[in-house]
């Protein structure tokens, strides 16, 4: 009986949990301050090799890429079949620009004149323009 009662104290302290982080309040969109393309050696980067270094950073972290010009890729991530982000990335030999571009179930809108969306879209993103950082790091 007593592990039958613990038992059911967990299972719904497991449901208050889930129902919290389902219910998570929309947050404003954080601006991906652009990042900075550098050489080790502070030679000058070939454009290439910044869209190489971006595609590796993408697929590491789960990103799915598609070209849309010359400077530019879009990036879509799925999130358990039920959540999409998607982010233009702008980037040539001197920098790399991220900035929202669509979703799907991450509660978009905007509020007195602010994107506002679920936060882990902005954890979403910090970790690409992270490994990004790490992977230009490298050139």
């Amino acid at each position: 009986m007593f592990k039958q009662s613990i038992k059911l104290v967990f299972s719904v302290w497991i449901m208050l949990f889930a129902a919290l982080c389902l219910a998570r309040s929309a947050v404003p969109i954080e601006a991906v301050p652009d990042i900075e393309v550098r050489s080790l050696s502070g030679a000058p980067v070939e454009e290439a090799k910044v869209r190489k270094a971006i595609l590796d950073a993408a697929a590491s972290q789960n990103w799915l890429v598609a070209p849309a010009g010359d400077g530019r890729i879009k990036a879509t991530l799925h999130v358990r079949g039920k959540h999409t982000a998607v982010v233009a990335i702008t980037y040539d030999a001197t920098k790399v620009t991220i900035k929202y571009q669509d979703s799907v179930d991450l509660k978009y809108g905007v509020e007195n004149g602010v994107q506002v969306i679920h936060p882990f879209y902005n954890k979403w993103v910090r970790a690409l323009a992270d490994a990004i950082r790490i992977q230009l790091g490298k050139l």
